[in-house]
């Protein structure tokens, strides 16, 4: 809320242009990234330790399946929903255009600002087994992406392109801060900047490489709802690779079940 706050200010003020903003967005990751060490530890801060305790955080923070698939839906969710924030904006002056009808964005805006602060409150109360439910979550969160996606994509109303704008918007913040809270029950104490800020810098990486390829002159430089549809189609690539990955693991589970099964009366019998 602050971050976005200071954002908007020093536009509005012209204190700093968007490039800057982003630089500092960047500083702000890499200096969470590098920041594994926890206070407790007491080890010299030598380059050469540092990097082997960057090192060993890393390996055993990620090592752990359950981490790995979070952090790497995690990395997805905030790249989509940082490009859907960003040009929504032009999307609905396309609408607004089209339809002749008056611009309530800040209204919508300050609507999933609410919203999303209850669903973070939440995520953060309610009892949800995640780890457990992991893949049904995926699905269930990735169908109604679709839905909201591709209705502000192919659809020109603009209370419908709102209101799907204000339900994905509050979906992502919820979920995103469910997991967070279960990533961070998982690590340690001292891993929690390392893993994050990895996550977000990852994102923001790869959010520069969709706005080159969708939004800027280097790539394709779509128009607003065909930015929203190239969303659309690298969603559904997203879940199919979750997709996939998620009948592998049950088949490979099911076998794996089957034959600790058969080993037990082989044992009982000997």
């Amino acid at each position: 809320m602050f971050s976005s706050m200071f954002a908007q200010l020093s536009i509005k003020m012209q204190w700093l242009n968007y490039q800057e903003l982003n630089y500092i967005n960047l500083a702000e990751n890499v200096y969470y990234l590098a920041s594994p060490l926890d206070a407790d530890q007491k080890l010299p801060r030598r380059i050469g330790n540092t990097i082997l305790l960057f090192k060993s955080s890393f390996m055993n923070s990620f090592r752990q399946k359950y981490i790995k698939r979070w952090s790497l839906w995690s990395i997805c969710t905030i790249c989509s929903y940082t490009q859907i924030s960003t040009f929504i904006q032009p999307l609905w002056k396309v609408l607004h255009d089209a339809n002749g009808v008056a611009a309530y964005n800040g209204a919508v805006e300050a609507t999933l600002n609410a919203l999303s602060l209850f669903c973070v409150l939440l995520a953060g109360t309610i009892k949800i087994n995640w780890k457990v439910r992991t893949v049904l979550l995926m699905h269930v969160i990735s169908g109604l992406q679709f839905i909201f996606l591709f209705s502000m994509s192919s659809l020109y109303s603009v209370v419908f392109n709102y209101a799907s704008y204000v339900v994905f918007g509050a979906i992502h913040h919820f979920v995103i801060t469910g997991i967070s809270i279960e990533i961070a029950k998982i690590l340690e104490k001292g891993s929690f900047g390392l893993v994050f800020g990895f996550i977000h810098l990852v994102a923001a990486i790869l959010n520069s490489v969709i706005v080159c390829v969708i939004n800027d002159d280097v790539g394709y430089k779509l128009d607003p709802q065909q930015q929203f549809f190239a969303y659309f189609l690298i969603h559904i690539v997203i879940y199919a690779i979750f997709f996939i990955a998620s009948i592998i693991k049950l088949r490979v589970d099911t076998i794996m079940t089957r034959h600790q099964q058969n080993q037990i009366p082989l044992e009982g019998h000997s």
